[in-house]
């Protein structure tokens, strides 16, 4: 698997395309979906053929990446994840982390964080739309996402998503926290 590795001051953001996804099918699932989505606000018991797919092949890409960048066994992993939808004209949030897995498993902590961009803004100039990080010292970073690619990074560092007040589309993107169990395996 191939993947590209931004570098901001001492973190590192990994970029690689998710191949083999039906884009157009997981939007219009997302979109079937929506009245749930927005309810339960995450993606633990999603049953969509496509979206289950879509989850399971960023999870394995996060794995894949890990194991290669740490060169540590990964026994087994935990993700929990959701939907992100914005208009053009809504606000995108702060900046923020994601240090644990999720609201209903707050004693679990999150190693990693990904986010999988199904729609990106247009018609943007600058850093509209573009992904925003920020460290500790202040400094900010920003990539402009693509859609069908999935962005990895640890779940301590400050991001968000920045406004695209130009764009014509929604921006839709799917999220995961993770965490890894690099423990000992057991054999029987």
């Amino acid at each position: 698997m191939e993947y590209q590795t931004f570098i901001f001051n001492s973190h590192k953001i990994y970029k690689t395309k998710i191949f083999d996804l039906d884009i157009n099918s997981i939007i219009n699932e997302y979109y079937i979906n929506e009245e749930y989505y927005r309810k339960i606000m995450n993606a633990d018991i999603i049953m969509s053929p496509n979206i289950r797919k879509m989850y399971l092949a960023c999870y394995q890409a996060t794995e894949n990446i890990y194991k290669k960048e740490l060169n540590k066994e990964i026994i087994s992993g935990y993700q929990s994840g959701w939907f992100f939808k914005s208009t053009p004209l809504e606000n995108t949030g702060e900046f923020h982390n994601h240090l644990t897995l999720s609201r209903n498993y707050s004693e679990i902590k999150s190693d990693y964080v990904w986010t999988f961009y199904l729609i990106v803004p247009n018609n943007c100039t600058g850093n509209q739309g573009h992904l925003i990080f920020k460290d500790t010292n202040g400094d900010e970073f920003s990539i402009e996402p693509e859609e069908g690619f999935l962005y990895v990074f640890k779940s301590d560092l400050l991001h968000r998503g920045n406004e695209s007040l130009n764009s014509t589309k929604d921006r839709l993107l799917a999220v995961a926290n993770i965490a890894f169990n690099f423990g000992k395996k057991i054999v029987y």
